[in-house]
């Protein structure tokens, strides 16, 4: 999935990627960036939201979790991390990102869950109903300086999602 995906991100002729450490985005990071020719900036405060230690559970006790962690957000109900220190920690994230590449367009590797909390959060948008359409890999296209968003695409052959 990820040549698909770096040929549906060539459009919009990103001038960096930065990626998450974790190695699900480091990994997908490489991919892209070598077939777009363009470096890899391997970033702090841009993986998931903490859940080490938590078991793996079959995905309908999974969605649930993932329910309550979004709808009590200040609460950690999942993993080490609630939702509003994921949200705070990504959002700060990303102020340094935009700070230290001002120029050129930039693609960003990471996580279902805290891109869903930065998107809603941005879009007057509720995030546990946008983090359920996304796929992976999934991409969305916002606008600077405000993070307005502009497509997302859940699956790399469909259509964007109509929001």
């Amino acid at each position: 999935m990820c040549i698909p995906l770096a040929d549906a991100l060539a459009e919009y002729a990103p001038s960096r990627l930065i990626s998450s450490r974790e190695p699900k985005a480091s990994e997908t990071a490489e991919i892209v960036g070598a077939r777009l020719g363009i470096p890899i900036v391997l970033t702090d405060g841009l993986q998931e939201n903490d859940r080490t230690g938590m078991m793996v559970t079959p995905s309908p006790v999974f969605r649930r979790r993932m329910a309550t962690f979004f709808k009590d957000h200040g609460e950690r109900v999942l993993g080490h991390e609630s939702a509003e220190e994921a949200l705070a920690r990504f959002i700060t994230a990303i102020a340094g990102v935009t700070a230290a590449y001002p120029e050129g367009n930039l693609a960003v590797v990471t996580h279902g869950t805290v891109i869903a909390l930065f998107v809603a959060a941005h879009n007057h948008l509720e995030p546990f109903p946008y983090w359920q359409h996304l796929n992976d890999p999934a991409y969305v296209v916002l606008s600077l300086p405000d993070f307005h968003l502009v497509k997302t695409v859940t699956r790399i052959t469909d259509t964007e999602l109509e929001l």
